[in-house]
């Protein structure tokens, strides 16, 4: 809709645009279907914390053969997409930190999709921003922890990731 001499742009009206996103990643092998219950996930996480790893996705659905995996969607199985991430090295150079380089294999395969069908928020973000043409994103340093996930993101969606800048957060006279 239009708002004040603005365009608006409402993600759930944008679905279409996010299948056809979701359509090229899947061809293109850059994601896979994730048949995790909540329960495994959290059962992997406190396994983990119990060992005194950080806890996040062990990528166990990630070496599913695809027969395996078209198999397990046939049967109406509850899945998610989630992003293949790259084990390597990522520069990134922003605008106030300038080189930076993430050792991806910190990073887990993040979802961008939910067990209803849903988008993500960074999914649908990125698309977005792909498909707005944006080329530069000024935020707060509490997202810089996943601009990793995203830049990666943007080049699976065959996109120039955008020039990112991350501002300290306003505080009060405490700090």
């Amino acid at each position: 809709g239009k708002e004040q001499g603005g365009d608006s742009y409402f993600q759930s009206e944008r679905t279409a645009i996010y299948v056809r996103a979701l359509a090229r990643l899947i061809d293109s092998k850059a994601v896979y279907p994730c048949f995790c219950t909540p329960e495994e996930l959290e059962a992997a996480r406190e396994a983990q914390r119990l060992a005194g790893l950080p806890p996040r996705y062990d990528g166990r659905c990630r070496s599913r053969s695809s027969a395996d995996a078209a198999q397990q969607r046939s049967t109406g199985s509850p899945f998610i997409w989630r992003l293949r991430c790259p084990a390597e090295a990522l520069t990134v150079v922003t605008l106030e930190r300038g080189e930076m380089t993430f050792d991806m294999s910190h990073f887990y395969d993040i979802p961008l999709t939910r067990s209803d069908g849903s988008f993500t928020f960074l999914f649908a973000n990125c698309v977005d921003d792909c498909e707005m043409g944006i080329t530069h994103i000024i935020r707060g340093d509490d997202h810089l922890n996943n601009m990793p996930l995203q830049v990666v993101l943007y080049r699976a969606l065959g996109c120039t990731p955008p020039v990112f800048a991350h501002l300290p957060l306003i505080c009060n006279s405490e700090g």
